[in-house]
């Protein structure tokens, strides 16, 4: 996936990305998979995630973090929010994807816009070859995507950036960024092509401004046009480069669908129901509505996890939270640490855990569970959810 600029600064965050998907062939050459991708996503009005690296990862990450903006929409924390599920889910999804192709997945992730509860813009960026440490950058410009294209659109950028500090218009910096883009693409095309797609966010202060200059819409190029990429253009071909075949019709039916994506055998999803469970025990206790029973085929099953919960103000403690299946503890003991140390702040914070495992052809229970160490805390609401999904 081979290119996304970014600019940001007190007054807006701006995002303009080119079109190639792509993939590696055994030989190292990129081979194209689609010439229309979006490689960023808006979450929100002044959200935005943008994603290079693996297709696999990006289309996940963003359906499941869709879902978690719908649900948050509303709340002044929602970037924060977003900060902390990114980091968690991206290392789930690493795992996952390294077991499933059987090699080491790369990726890299910039999350830009206007944060409501701290009142500013803010640029958040991640990348698996620095261990997904957050890296926040202010008053910046970068990009992501394949080592050739990037050195260049960046010192672009700069120059842009410094040579139009004191006059630039905010209707100025998308048509800037998508010239970019385009020469970046001229002089490396085998790796970017010139199909932009862009879209910025302001401060509240801008918004009038940004909505009456039609400013708040995605940008696309006429070569974008509406077409949208395949994960699988051509039978055969996954973007991670790997390859499926099959003895039969009916085998090729049971495996895959019309699309060529996997039909995968049970996928099942249990929410909270019960709004803010204390959690209180010294020993474990199954998370309230977190269990499923289910009849497996025998394939491997990747179990997912995710919790909101509410520290208490001027406290310190611990949590611990584990899978189980059977009633034995499957999975590593994860705890999650706090003090606040405030008497009027009662943060809320995300949790989220991932585990493959390999049940025989029966019927098994897994659950979440959770403990205390020293002062408990509660769920948020029922903002809480278990998931299984039998890989094959």
């Amino acid at each position: 996936m081979s290119l996304v600029t970014v600019w940001t600064n007190e007054r807006f965050a701006a995002v303009c990305c080119d079109g190639r998907l792509s993939r590696r062939g055994e030989n190292g050459r990129l081979i194209p998979v689609s010439e229309h991708y979006a490689k960023f996503h808006v979450l929100a009005e002044d959200i935005v995630l943008a994603v290079t690296g693996s297709q696999f990862i990006d289309d996940r990450l963003a359906r499941c973090l869709e879902a978690f903006t719908r649900e948050h929409r509303d709340s002044p924390d929602l970037f924060m929010y977003l900060e902390t599920v990114i980091s968690l889910n991206v290392r789930a999804l690493l795992a996952l994807g390294a077991e499933l192709f059987d090699a080491p997945l790369e990726a890299a992730l910039v999350l830009i816009g206007y944060d409501a509860a701290q009142k500013r813009i803010r640029n958040l960026s991640w990348n698996s070859h620095d261990d997904l440490v957050p890296l926040e950058q202010s008053n910046t410009v970068g990009a992501i995507g394949n080592d050739d294209g990037v050195p260049i659109a960046r010192d672009q950028l700069k120059t842009l950036r410094d040579g139009t500090r004191d006059d630039l218009q905010l209707e100025d910096v998308l048509p800037a960024m998508e010239r970019v883009v385009t020469h970046v693409s001229e002089l490396v095309p085998w790796s970017v092509n010139k199909n932009t797609r862009s879209y910025l966010v302001g401060v509240p202060e801008l918004r009038g401004e940004r909505k009456a200059k039609g400013l708040d819409k995605i940008r696309c190029s006429p070569e974008y046009g509406t077409q949208s990429a395949l994960a699988n253009e051509a039978f055969g071909n996954v973007v991670d480069g790997t390859r499926s075949a099959w003895d039969s019709a009916a085998m090729k039916t049971a495996a895959v669908d019309t699309a060529g994506n996997l039909k995968l055998k049970n996928v099942n999803d249990v929410v909270g129901t019960t709004a803010a469970p204390s959690a209180s025990s010294t020993t474990f206790v199954v998370v309230p509505e977190m269990t499923q029973t289910l009849t497996f085929k025998g394939n491997k099953v990747l179990l997912l996890f995710q919790c909101m919960i509410n520290i208490p103000a001027s406290t310190a403690g611990s949590i611990v939270f584990a899978f189980f299946k059977d009633g034995v503890q499957l999975s590593g003991s994860y705890p999650v640490t706090y003090f606040t140390g405030n008497g009027s702040a009662a943060p809320v914070i995300g949790i989220s855990m991932a585990i493959i495992d390999s049940p025989s052809a029966a019927s098994h229970t897994y659950d979440v569970r959770w403990e205390i160490i020293a002062n408990g805390c509660s769920a948020n609401g029922t903002n809480r959810r278990f998931q299984i999904v039998e890989l094959g």
